[in-house]
């Protein structure tokens, strides 16, 4: 019988590389801090990059891409979506840059995925940017780990974003008719989370 949550969150939907980055090498370099002049422009950089972050288009397809993989790690889908916002509320922001598999706000947690508009925003200040990259010898695939920036993604950030992700599930769920379920999933999981914080049981 089909259902939400055996249908497949979007078709583009795939599982991607969820390895820790500190396992990659072995080389790795720094670069110099930017004058504060730059830093102050790069700020506004930064301040664009959530802006497309922010596009329901693009927090659509950060869903395709992600939660097509998760929903399938665990029986029950308000298990799936507790441990997708638990990532999403209570882990930092690590922003990471490959120019091979794009960007990545939850490196480790979460699936990298491409978004042009970011990259090529990156791709030419990189240096600026991150304080270090790392580089795997073998295959060239380079990642930059160690963004100037993460402190800009704070709570404000992460309260509009978790807000569009609900919305981009609900609309889905829509779409295929259950929305009650996913309502009601949605509530459930929030409130296990709330309650586990509250025990002690997440940090």
């Amino acid at each position: 019988m089909d259902s939400l949550y055996n249908n497949t969150f979007l078709p583009e939907g795939k599982r991607c590389n969820f390895e820790d980055l500190k396992f990659y090498g072995p080389t790795q370099i720094t670069f110099a801090e930017p004058v504060r002049e730059e830093l102050k422009a790069l700020k506004g950089k930064v301040s664009i990059i959530q802006e497309i972050l922010l596009k329901e288009e693009n927090v659509d397809s950060f869903c395709a891409s992600i939660f097509n993989y998760r929903i399938g790690k665990a029986e029950s889908l308000i298990k799936n979506l507790h441990d997708f916002f638990c990532i999403l509320l209570l882990k930092k922001v690590k922003f990471t840059y490959s120019p091979q598999h794009g960007v990545n706000l939850w490196p480790s947690s979460l699936a990298y995925v491409h978004n042009m508009e970011i990259q090529n925003i990156i791709a030419s200040r990189t240096k600026s940017f991150f304080t270090d990259y790392i580089t795997e010898t073998t295959t060239f695939v380079s990642y930059y780990i160690k963004f100037r920036f993460n402190d800009l993604f704070g709570s404000s950030f992460i309260i509009k974003y978790v807000s569009k992700v609900i919305k981009c599930l609900l609309l889905f769920a829509k779409k295929q008719q259950k929305m009650h379920i996913m309502k009601n999933s949605i509530k459930s999981s929030l409130n296990l989370l709330l309650i586990n914080y509250l025990r002690g049981k997440l940090s």
